[in-house]
Parts: structure tokens; C-alpha cells; sequence
């Protein structure tokens, strides 16, 4: 069972189904379904219908009644022959509000971009050209991001580089220094700009702080023969390796060796 942020009977929001743990290396998902199993809530289509984004699904749900728990069910068929199913939990409560708030547009992300290389949008003509530069950038950087177990609820164009600068970015508040400075790094090469040692420190400060709140540690069980120190004995102390899964000590020892 996988669990959603609540959200208010009255509120359309937009979720996503990640997939990307379960796939193997190299598969992709090639079909989906997402149908609401119990509950008064309906998958939306406004703004867009549910899509797939060949690692994760997005997807928007609107109504439900204040109190209840809805139950959406997603199964997805992979290039490679998987099928795979989960059930999504998410409760309807009319007092839930964003643990932190998103209450910025992406021509403003790209503000903050442009300032961090001396320049602003109220001082100077940014261009056309500067403002595509800028958003292309952005949602490749997002979409990387994502890959990299770094989610920030980013309002991914269908297509990279088709966003409208006035879209809201769902990046939450206290993630846009982070992402701006980031994003000054990719574009002022483009437009034959550098930035200042103070604009460094900034944006590797703020990075620091955005790794830290929403950066998702990934996990691995440790393969046969790898070394678990002192104060970890296996089963003799002649061979400090870690347990390749046989209950033999001789197949133990040879996996090490």
C-alpha cells in the first residue's frame, strides 16, 4: 500500500505513482491503469489526464468527502514484461494543508536565476530566447533530479521545454533558492555570464539545505563477500566477509575467497 498526502475535499491536486525502485535496470513502463477502487474521489483530467512518465505516473484527483480514505488502484506493464499492481491510500481531510507550501510561478524561479548572475527582469530585457533557454533548463534539471532520488513535486511539462513561464512550478517555497541558483550554474554559460564567489557560497549552502530536507536515501542489501569489520563476526573468525545466503560453511568460504 503505498500512502498520499490528504488533501481537502474542495482541492484538485496533482500526485504521482513512482516506479522507478521496482523496475529493473533498463525497463520502462509501457502501459498503465489507475481506476479508484473505493472512495467518492475521481481521477481528473483537468488540467491533463493521468500520464506516464516511463518511471512514475501522474496523475490528479479531485473531490472525495471530507473524512473518508480513498483507495486508487494503479497496475503498469513494463517494456520488458512485468506487470505490476499497488493499491494507493489517501485520506480526505477538509483542514489538510501542504507541510510546505508552493505559492510560486516558474517565471519567477527564473527570476531568481537571473539575479543570482547579476541580472533581474525589472532592470534588464532578458529575451525571448533567454526565457526558452532558461525553462528548458528547468525541466531537464527537474527531471534529473527526480532520477536522483530528489522530488520536488516539479510541474513537469509533457514534453521538456514546453512549460509557459506563468504555470505554477510546485516547487515548494523553501526549495526555490536552491533550485535557482542551480539553474544559474546551467544557463549562464548559454548567455555568456559568470557567477560572483558570493553567488557560489549561496548556492551551494542552499543545496546543501534542499539535500537535506528532500533528498530520499536510497537502500542496498550488501552483496556476498563484502567486508563487515570488527564488530561484525561472521560465522568464523577467519573469514570476516558478509553471508552470500548459504547455510554451508564451505560454499561460505568459497564465495569470499
Amino acid at each position: 500500500m503505498e500512502y498520499l498526502v490528504p488533501k481537502p475535499s474542495g482541492d484538485t491536486v496533482t500526485y504521482f505513482a513512482d516506479w522507478s525502485k521496482q523496475l529493473q535496470a533498463g525497463d520502462l513502463i509501457k502501459t498503465f491503469t489507475l481506476t479508484v477502487s473505493s472512495g467518492t474521489v475521481t481521477i481528473s483530467s483537468d488540467p491533463e489526464p493521468p500520464l506516464n512518465f516511463e518511471t512514475f505516473i501522474r496523475f490528479v484527483v479531485a473531490g472525495g468527502a471530507d473524512g473518508e480514505t480513498a483507495v486508487l488502484s494503479n497496475t503498469v506493464t513494463t517494456v520488458g514484461g512485468q506487470v505490476m499492481s499497488r493499491d494507493i491510500q489517501l485520506k480526505i481531510v477538509d483542514t489538510a494543508v501542504p507541510l510546505t507550501p508552493a505559492t510560486n510561478t516558474k517565471r519567477q524561479v527564473l527570476n531568481l536565476t537571473y539575479r543570482m548572475m547579476g541580472l533581474a527582469d525589472y532592470e534588464f530585457n532578458i529575451t525571448p530566447e533567454e526565457w526558452s533557454t532558461a525553462l528548458f533548463a528547468m525541466d531537464a534539471q527537474m527531471a534529473t533530479w527526480r532520477t536522483n532520488n530528489l522530488d520536488l513535486n516539479y510541474n513537469a511539462p509533457t514534453v521538456i521545454g514546453q512549460s509557459d513561464l506563468d504555470d505554477p512550478s510546485g516547487i515548494p517555497d523553501d526549495a526555490v533558492l536552491a533550485v535557482g541558483a542551480a539553474l544559474a550554474f546551467a544557463v549562464a554559460p548559454a548567455i555568456g555570464k559568470t557567477l560572483s564567489a558570493e553567488a557560489r557560497v549561496t548556492a551551494g549552502q542552499a543545496m546543501n539545505a534542499l539535500r537535506a530536507r528532500y533528498s530520499i536515501t536510497p537502500t542496498r542489501t550488501l552483496q556476498a563477500g563484502t567486508p563487515r569489520g570488527a564488530g561484525q563476526k561472521p560465522y568464523g573468525v577467519w573469514q570476516p566477509f558478509g553471508f552470500s545466503g548459504s547455510t554451508d560453511p564451505a560454499a561460505w568460504w568459497n564465495n569470499g575467497q
